[in-house]
């Protein structure tokens, strides 16, 4: 300590101490200098517990990015308790079917829907696992034909995402038969919520995961196109920067969304009675298509 006040005399040309041989006093200069460093002290303890504070409590702005059709959906409902649970909490929420960087738009979460995921150095969260169908709207249906067999696709219009989007469409069907989806869109669209728009319009068939069209599964307004054949389950994930430890605020988040979409994976009543209906009106729509 004394090597350090003495450089720092030196330095400056003040003098910071008085010496005798009994006693060391500060001087005015001195006393100063303490009084800077002490409150620079102050200064970086009050940071300190204001870092500790953001870390260990809901509060601050959440940003949040999601598909169009995820946040259009679900996004809301599933933040909602959230807000109500943490007054001092603020939400900035992001719908895009277009991939973001984290990083440069401060995102905290990112919801990913898809089969496998990319290698990444992102921390990934499983949240949910929702079924991938391929529908169209009953008029168009009605004026095209149902197909009865998937080799049938090919002469059928598509309203899809870009390409990148689809890298696992293939059908598995009875007996474990596989069939690759190749498609030639009708109408391409970085925004779901715009697809299913134009495929209840009647401009082709498109995919959806199904808590996405439950409700127009349910009335009819959409109907599953070859139901005995199945799509790879799609995996709904949180993507976040890699950190030592994520903040209060993105695990209060994630609490969130796990407790809400752990209800879109269970069926419910009106989900079983909506399914008697629609194998009524796929019964009653193969009879219309073929005769």
């Amino acid at each position: 300590m004394r090597g350090i006040l003495h450089q720092l005399e030196r330095d400056t040309g003040v003098t910071l101490l008085r010496r005798s041989t009994r006693k060391l006093a500060l001087t005015d200069a001195g006393e100063a200098f303490y009084e800077g460093c002490a409150a620079m002290v102050a200064a970086a303890r009050d940071a300190h517990d204001r870092i500790s504070t953001l870390h260990d409590s809901v509060t601050g702005e959440l940003t949040i990015s999601a598909p169009v059709g995820f946040a259009s959906a679900h996004l809301s409902a599933a933040l909602v308790p959230l807000l109500a649970a943490y007054p001092t909490l603020a939400l900035r929420l992001i719908g895009t079917d277009d991939q973001l960087d984290l990083m440069k738009e401060r995102i905290d979460i990112a919801i990913a829907i898809g089969t496998t995921p990319p290698a990444s150095t992102l921390v990934r969260q499983h949240l949910a696992s929702w079924q991938n169908v391929l529908v169209g709207s009953r008029d168009y249906l009605q004026q095209r034909g149902a197909p009865k067999v998937p080799a049938d696709l090919v002469a059928h219009d598509f309203v899809t995402l870009p390409p990148w989007h689809h890298p696992a469409d293939v059908l598995t069907g009875p007996g474990d038969d596989r069939y690759r989806v190749v498609t030639k869109p009708r109408v391409t669209s970085n925004n779901q919520l715009t697809i299913k728009q134009l495929t209840l319009a009647g401009c082709g068939l498109s995919f959806h995961v199904v808590p996405e069209i439950a409700e127009e599964l349910s009335d009819g307004r959409l109907v599953r196109v070859l139901p005995s054949w199945t799509l790879p389950m799609l995996s709904v994930d949180a993507l976040m920067l890699p950190r030592a430890a994520q903040p209060a605020k993105v695990r209060a988040a994630l609490a969130a969304l796990n407790a809400y979409l752990a209800g879109t994976q269970r069926p419910t009543a009106r989900a079983a009675s909506g399914d008697k209906r629609r194998a009524t009106r796929r019964q009653r729509l193969t009879h219309t298509v073929d005769t």
